[in-house]
């Protein structure tokens, strides 16, 4: 009985009356089951299983054309890199320049959204959202490598004698250029990308340890002194 349902296309919201006038000529409804009552139950037990079955269906659409849509922003927004020209990153297709924002709207991908526009607006959001999220991520772990590689020079430039604890910034700074140009040359080096800031940091925390490290050597060779 709810194969012959399936086979003449019967929906999931289908009312039980029109039902009975669109299939009771057919002898499967006639015979299939042998009373009014069972014919009612099966009918409810196939609309239930096909409204869950269209849920599932209709998930899983949305879930493809999400995913599609993903792709084609990431394709798309990839052309035009992180941010605009004055290093604004890009937050919706808004930013966008014109021309590209234009080939995403009309690209069958981004119209394949059963959603509503509110839903396509949140998706497209949500991407730039992540986006500057994960090149948030990138960048602050540039910024730590690039601060480790400073410190690990100045600690270099002090082994070798080239700094002490006495030197300016100015002139550490200078020095831990020179040492990082001359080893590393044409390389692209994390730690040339320092803002002044975070240079500085790095310098103001080389000088707290490198004090350190002067003033227990001092001790050291007091405490040698006198035993001789």
């Amino acid at each position: 009985f709810m194969r012959m349902l399936y086979s003449t296309g019967v929906s999931a919201d289908a009312r039980w009356l029109d039902v009975m006038k669109q299939c009771s000529a057919l002898e499967t409804y006639r015979t299939a089951l042998p009373s009014y009552g069972l014919r009612k139950d099966a009918f409810c037990a196939y609309r239930a299983q096909r409204q869950k079955l269209e849920r599932i269906e209709a998930g899983s659409r949305a879930r493809r054309a999400r995913q599609e849509m993903l792709e084609l922003l990431q394709d798309k927004v990839a052309i035009a890199g992180n941010s605009d020209d004055s290093g604004r990153p890009f937050m919706c297709l808004d930013d966008l320049p014109p021309t590209l924002a234009s080939a995403i709207t009309r690209d069958e991908r981004y119209a394949a959204l059963d959603h509503a526009q509110s839903d396509r607006v949140a998706i497209v959001e949500s991407f730039f959202r992540d986006r500057a999220r994960e090149r948030r991520v990138v960048l602050e772990e540039k910024r730590r490598v690039g601060m480790s590689e400073m410190l690990k020079t100045l600690e270099a430039l002090e082994t070798d004698g080239k700094i002490s604890d006495r030197v300016a910034q100015r002139d550490a700074l200078a020095a831990c250029d020179a040492r990082v140009n001359s080893a590393h040359k044409g390389n692209d080096l994390a730690s040339e990308r320092l803002s002044e800031a975070d240079r500085r940091a790095v310098f103001e925390r080389w000088l707290r340890e490198a004090q350190v490290r002067a003033s227990e050597k001092r001790a050291a060779e007091r405490e040698t002194r006198r035993e001789a």
